[in-house]
């Protein structure tokens, strides 16, 4: 199983909510972990958000393009023993960080007829 944007749960205002608001380090403000999701992880040695967000980005090489990257973290919550909500986890994480780094998530990647060209190469960053 791959990670797929549309099959995320989490409300547009839920989602949104996140994305604007300071990272906490409790893992249940991320949309999609609840407790059994907090307990998994935290026995695979992730006790917050700021670790979470960590993995995510450790995950992360030169040679992986977004959706490789999205599935890499997608398939370490399902290594974590996640059974739910690892499309809205994965999401909300990958959204989460997009902000800061915008190359590393658009949704615009997942769909079928998109090229494989990243659409954001153009774009001159500091």
């Amino acid at each position: 199983m791959a990670f797929t944007p549309s099959k995320s749960t989490v409300k547009d205002e839920t989602l949104v909510e996140f994305l604007y608001a300071d990272v906490k380090s409790d893992l249940e403000c991320v949309p999609g972990i609840g407790p059994a999701n907090k307990k998994a992880l935290q026995k695979h040695g992730v006790q917050n958000t700021y670790q979470l967000v960590s993995k995510f980005l450790a995950l992360k090489t030169e040679d992986l393009g977004v959706v490789e990257h999205c599935n890499a973290f997608f398939h370490f919550l399902q290594d974590c023993e996640i059974k739910n909500n690892r499309h809205s986890i994965t999401k909300s994480i990958a959204e989460k960080v997009a902000i800061s780094f915008p190359k590393l998530y658009a949704e615009i990647y997942f769909l079928e007829a998109v090229p494989e060209v990243p659409i954001l190469e153009d774009v001159e960053m500091c």
